[in-house]
Formats: C-alpha cells, structure tokens, sequence
C-alpha cells in the first residue's frame, strides 16, 4: 500500500486541499472532525490518501463503532446513544455553517 502523508488536520480546508491536492470534501472532513472536542468523540490523529481511498484516522476503540457496539451489547441505552450522536452531529453542523 503506497500512502502519501497530508496531515494538516487543524488547517483551513482550502490550505489542506492546497498542500495535498486532495478533493474539497474529504478536507472539509478533515478540518470538521479535527474541530470537534466532545468526550464521545475520538480526536482525529491524521488524514491520508492510500492508493484506492482517502482515509482519516483515530484511536482503536476495543468495542468498534456504535453498530459494532449495539449490536454487542443488545441491552445497551439506544436512546442515549441516539441523544449523543445527535448533540455531534448538531454541534458539527454548527461548525461547519460558522
């Protein structure tokens, strides 16, 4: 796999499509998630671009995503799980419409 690094997640998305050349969306992404500061939400350690797909990268989380998890944990608070991902998503939107 022949990645190129681009990691400038805490720049505006026009410099970060400027230094790696990488499609306006994905760095609109990039520079979103890399705003967000919740307690659910991991940090973005970095953005790359392999040879077949762009990808962003966080920490390992022993229980997946929150499909993963539900699905594991049939007995799990949907409902509040639901409530935080609206409250991201929300302040998400927020960002990215400022």
């Amino acid at each position: 796999m022949n990645a190129r690094f681009g990691c400038v997640a805490d720049s505006p998305s026009y410099l970060l499509c400027a230094l790696t050349g990488w499609p306006q969306g994905f760095c609109k992404e990039v520079v979103a998630w890399s705003s967000l500061r919740h307690k659910n939400v991991l940090p973005l350690l970095g953005a790359t671009m392999t040879d077949t797909q762009f990808v962003m990268v966080s920490e390992w989380m022993e229980n997946g995503n929150v499909n993963e998890f539900v699905e594991t944990h049939p007995d799990a608070d949907r409902l509040g799980l639901v409530c935080v991902l609206f409250k991201v998503v929300l302040s998400r939107f927020l960002l990215m419409a400022a």
